[in-house]
């Protein structure tokens, strides 16, 4: 099973430390989420995960393989990571950007296949884009976007899942349909990192948290048992009442 494994890891950023000396081990099987408030270093862990920011102490291990050790296109086949923000730098169709997913497994000269177009035709399906193969993707609303990086991360059908508020942009029907696939995949095995705004989100789709405080402090563990309305009040300092629904708890502000 995938285990992603950081080691008295320290992060900076513009000269502040965002975290120290942090001790975390990440296992196939679970969905974590981030939580924290702005400008605490959500995105930047999870660029650190993906090997795209070292560390500035620590080491990072996949599989007991240190990140720096593996070839970007090897760590492609394993890790993928949905970024906050998209970019079309180039003008391309539905189809042609999911593909993009499964570069990584072809050749340098490799041309996708039709196991690769049947990939990707799922995984449009799965976002909920089929019969829009062929519209351009600067003709794509916000949410029909995030939709369609979701499909091209899961064309990639990596074991480790990064992914940076992937609910943005989405309606709820989408949120709720994206969010309980990936929670899906994690109960399947696969490690799914996901950096969340709302708590409610996080104790109905993860199975463990990540708390990021502005302070630099961290905890992390189960879900049900970090997920507390003392501890979110802390982080966000925010008051907030709990409340059991019919799914479980929820959290809400005032």
């Amino acid at each position: 099973m995938v285990e992603l494994r950081l080691q008295q890891v320290t992060l900076k950023r513009a000269g502040r430390t965002l975290f120290g000396a942090l001790d975390l081990t990440l296992r196939g099987g679970e969905c974590w989420a981030i939580l924290g408030p702005n400008g605490v270093g959500k995105s930047s862990l999870l660029h650190l995960l993906a090997g795209l920011l070292p560390p500035e102490t620590g080491t990072l291990t996949l599989d007991d393989q240190p990140l720096t050790t593996l070839a970007r296109r090897a760590l492609a086949q394993r890790l993928a990571l949905l970024l906050q923000q998209q970019h079309d730098p180039f003008p391309s169709r539905v189809l042609e950007s999911a593909l993009l997913g499964r570069h990584p497994h072809l050749g340098p000269w490799g041309i996708e296949g039709e196991v690769d177009l049947a990939i990707a035709t799922a995984a449009l399906a799965r976002v909920d884009l089929t019969g829009m193969e062929q519209r351009l993707v600067d003709e794509l609303s916000g949410g029909e976007r995030q939709r369609l990086a979701i499909a091209t991360l899961l064309c990639q059908q990596a074991q480790v899942m990064l992914l940076d508020e992937p609910n943005n942009h989405l309606d709820l029907r989408h949120q709720q349909a994206l969010l309980r696939h990936f929670q899906t995949l994690a109960r399947a095995g696969d490690l799914v990192v996901m950096a969340l705004h709302d708590p409610n989100l996080a104790a109905r789709y993860a199975s463990h948290v990540l708390l990021l405080h502005a302070s630099g402090a961290v905890l992390h563990g189960e879900a049900t048992t970090l997920l507390t309305s003392e501890r979110l009040a802390t982080l966000y300092d925010v008051a907030f009442d709990t409340v059991d629904g019919p799914v479980g708890r929820l959290f809400l502000p005032h």
